[in-house]
Parts: C-alpha cells; structure tokens; sequence
C-alpha cells in the first residue's frame, strides 16, 4: 500500500473536484459534502491506498451527505442549473 501524499491529494483534487461536486450536488443541492471529503480523506492519508482512493473519496462525500435527498422544487431546480454553467 503507498500511502498518500500532499501532492497526490493536489492531482486528485485537480481531477476530481468537480466530477465528485457534481455527484454530490445532484445527490443533495450542496457542495459543501463534497469539499468536506476531500478535508477528510487527507485527514486519513495515512491509511488511505493509492489503488482504490477514488472509490473512497466518492464514498465519503455520499456518507457525508443526508440519507435521504433533499426535495427541490423543479423550478429551484431549473434556476440552480441555469446559474451553476
């Protein structure tokens, strides 16, 4: 197992921020899960392996999320998504 380091977490965040922002946003209309997973996976960088830390990354930001959805209106919906391109 090679543990992670700082630049490792750079070129993930690089890659993945905003594929993982975009999950967690569709998921609960918040980013905020999605920056806090990064906070946390580096947290636990020396537990965490190199071969499977994109699966992790997405798993702490849909744990970090509700359990349930949250319910948008449809024309929040329409709104938020005009304004996020």
């Amino acid at each position: 197992m090679t543990s992670m380091r700082e630049d490792d977490l750079e070129r993930l965040y690089a890659r993945l921020e905003k594929p993982l922002c975009n999950v967690v946003f569709r998921w609960v209309w918040n980013m905020d899960d999605a920056q806090d997973a990064f906070v946390r996976l580096w947290r636990m960088r020396a537990r965490v392996d190199l071969a499977t830390v994109e699966l992790l990354i997405y798993k702490i930001a849909l744990n970090l999320a509700p359990s349930e959805p949250l319910t948008i209106p449809a024309e929040q919906r329409a709104h938020t998504a005009v304004h996020r391109v």
